[in-house]
Order: structure tokens, then C-alpha cells, then sequence
């Protein structure tokens, strides 16, 4: 092994017998999972060994037709505080753009590159922020909070920096027609990057408003990546100024295998990467009383490596958020691709079970 991957493992050790070396009751911390999955009975985190639940189970809210009434009652009937997450920039299922919300169609809305291509996720799409999403958007929350949902999260506010050419963001701009990206010069990119982070917080703070006048007592929080991240996938998002929105509780750093094994200079150190990333947003936050999850990530969206990929690049980064000073985390989003897959091994299965426990009495770092 190497010399750094045993520190980091001496520090893991380290912090572990700390935890358990203290009361619970001092601990303060909060986990929970995100998952698409309606039904709870049918979730494998209902099934981990020794009976580990999370406090909180994350809803993922991805259209308007869902039945999320039934799925929100359905997982507090298994214990759970219940939060919904819907996505401030993805309509995953096209219920939106292709006509089936309003009976309009939406295609101008969308992200569009140069060539007239438009920024596809799956087989949905990337919007702008226009009133309209926004709308759309604000119907998918105040279904969630009908339902009765204890928190709401908003997730990846994220406009690609050269899709910028759709009929609506043009309008926005009020800029010609475009040939090409040579048109465009160093200064008109920035100002064309400072609107779209400029409509994502108009539209974020609209969101949270909402929501907080709905049910002033309903968490929020904001998900999104890494600035270092975002920049590195050329993606702009508002961050600072986000302080200012007064019905906004905290944020969710999306930090895992993925974002933190994006090279720097073409070198991928995903430990520093992971550690940049989550002190970050543990900077943002300080003397704001705002509240930091911290995500990791036991797989990866990407299905081309194996389990011992995985299980390393998951140690790097939970070595990494164990130096940053919050005690709420996000233990793994999507758990059916984790415990969900036979494939699994079974130590490393035990392995994360028992970390969980650990992040679950896990008390403030001292400074």
C-alpha cells in the first residue's frame, strides 16, 4: 500500500475510535439517502444488515404525474423524516418541454448549443430558467408539500456555458444572431455566464420563497456541485450570492468518485480533489448558520470499473469529508445500484454498513 493511502487509513482508524470512544448523546449528526424508488418496502435500504435505518429518506420528484402524495406517506409510515428533491435545471422525463404539462410545447427553453443542438440528459433536457420552468418547477414543490414532505431540496442548477443560443436566452440577452462561437469574445462570455447564474438565483430564491410560504417550517436545502467542479465541466451555477436567500436552510455538496476524479492539469488525485470540494462548501457556510450535508458515493455513474475501483475511490473521498466540520451527511444517492446489485461483495457491503453507523453519532469536529 502506499505511504498516503495508510495515512489516510491511520486517520479513518483515528476517528472512528474518537466516535466510539464518546457518548452518543453528544453527537449531533443527521444521515440520510436520496432514491427514485416510490416504494420503501421494496428498497435495499430497508434490508441492510444489523438494521440500520437514516433519519431521512430523499424522494426524487422527476415529473408532474408522479404520485408522490402516496410515496411520501408511504415512507413515513416506515419512520422516515421525508424530503423531496426535484431538479432546478433537468426536466428528466420531457413531461415539460414536449407539451404534456401546459399543452405547450417548450423546445425554446431548451439549452442550445452552436450547431442548433440542444443539451440533452438522458432522454430528457437542460433548461433555462425561464418564468415558465420556473412555474413548472414551483408546481412539481407545492405537490411535495401537499404531500406533506418535511424538507424540499433543489438540485443542480446547471447551465452549460456554450448552450447559450436557444430563442429564449438570446431574447434574455438581447444579443444578434450568432454563426458561430467566434463571435463571441472573452467579455461577452462572461457576461453571458454572469446571466445564467443570474437566472438560476432569480430562480432559486422564487423556489425557496414558495416553499417557505407553503410551510414556513419545511427544510431547504441546495444541491449542486463544487465551483472547482462545475468550472472544470464548464458549467455555471450562482454560489455565493445564494447566502442571501433567507428561505434557504443549507446545501448538499455533491462530491463523489465523479466529480473528484476530474484531473487538474491532467492529473486526477481525487483525495485532494474530494478535500478541495467539500472545504469549499465548508467555507461558504461558516458564520451563517446555514446547514452542510456532505454526500459521498459508494459506486459511480460510470458502469465501467469494478467494485475494488469503486470501494477505493469511496475511501478517498469519506477520508475527505471526515475533515470537514459537519455532522449531516448524505450517506449515497440511488442505494439500488449499490445494494441493489448482486455483485456487490459482501465485506464491502458490511464495510459501509459500518461507516454508516459511524457518520450517524458522528460529533462536531473541534477547530
Amino acid at each position: 500500500m502506499e505511504i498516503r493511502r495508510l495515512l489516510r487509513l491511520a486517520l479513518a482508524v483515528s476517528i472512528f475510535i474518537f466516535i466510539m470512544g464518546h457518548p452518543i448523546s453528544i453527537a449531533s449528526s443527521k444521515t440520510s439517502f436520496q432514491t427514485n424508488e416510490y416504494n420503501p418496502s421494496k428498497s435495499p435500504m430497508n434490508k441492510l444488515p444489523g438494521g440500520f435505518r437514516t433519519e431521512v429518506a430523499i424522494i426524487y420528484m422527476n415529473d408532474f404525474r408522479q404520485d408522490i402524495t402516496s410515496a411520501v406517506r408511504s415512507w413515513k409510515a416506515y419512520g422516515y423524516e421525508v424530503w423531496v428533491m426535484v431538479s432546478a435545471s433537468h426536466d428528466w422525463t420531457g413531461g415539460y418541454v414536449e407539451g404534456f404539462f401546459d399543452g405547450s410545447t417548450h423546445y425554446d427553453e431548451v439549452q442550445t448549443y452552436a450547431d442548433g443542438k440542444m443539451a440533452r440528459i438522458g432522454r430528457g433536457y437542460y433548461m433555462v430558467p425561464t418564468k415558465n420552468w420556473t412555474t413548472y418547477v414551483k408546481c412539481l414543490v407545492g405537490k411535495a408539500i401537499e404531500a406533506g414532505v418535511d424538507g424540499l431540496v433543489l438540485e443542480e442548477p446547471e447551465f452549460w456555458i456554450d448552450a447559450f443560443y436557444s430563442e429564449v436566452f438570446r431574447r434574455y440577452l438581447s444579443l444578434c444572431e450568432f454563426s458561430s462561437l467566434r463571435d463571441v469574445d472573452q467579455s461577452l462570455r462572461e457576461t453571458i455566464r454572469g446571466l445564467m447564474a443570474k437566472l438560476y438565483f432569480e430562480m432559486e430564491k422564487d423556489v425557496f420563497d414558495y416553499a417557505k410560504n407553503l410551510n414556513s417550517n419545511v427544510k431547504t436545502f441546495l444541491a449542486l456541485h463544487s465551483p472547482l467542479n462545475y468550472a472544470e465541466w464548464g458549467i455555471s451555477t450562482p454560489y455565493a450570492i445564494t447566502l442571501d436567500i433567507q428561505s434557504l436552510d443549507g446545501y448538499i455538496a455533491q462530491v463523489w468518485s465523479d466529480t473528484a476524479r476530474t484531473p487538474i492539469y491532467g492529473k486526477t488525485a481525487l483525495f485532494e480533489h474530494a478535500y478541495l470540494e467539500y472545504t469549499y462548501f465548508e467555507n461558504l457556510i461558516e458564520g451563517t448558520g446555514k446547514t452542510l450535508i456532505l454526500l459521498m458515493d459508494p459506486k459511480s455513474d460510470d458502469p465501467n470499473h469494478t467494485w475494488d475501483d469503486y470501494r477505493k475511490w469511496y475511501e478517498e473521498t469519506v477520508v475527505a469529508a471526515l475533515m470537514v466540520n459537519s455532522t449531516w451527511f448524505e450517506l449515497l444517492p440511488w442505494p439500488e445500484r449499490v445494494f441493489g446489485d448482486p455483485t456487490i461483495p459482501r465485506d464491502y457491503t458490511v464495510e459501509l454498513v459500518n461507516l454508516f453507523k459511524v457518520f450517524s453519532v458522528m460529533p462536531p469536529l473541534e477547530r
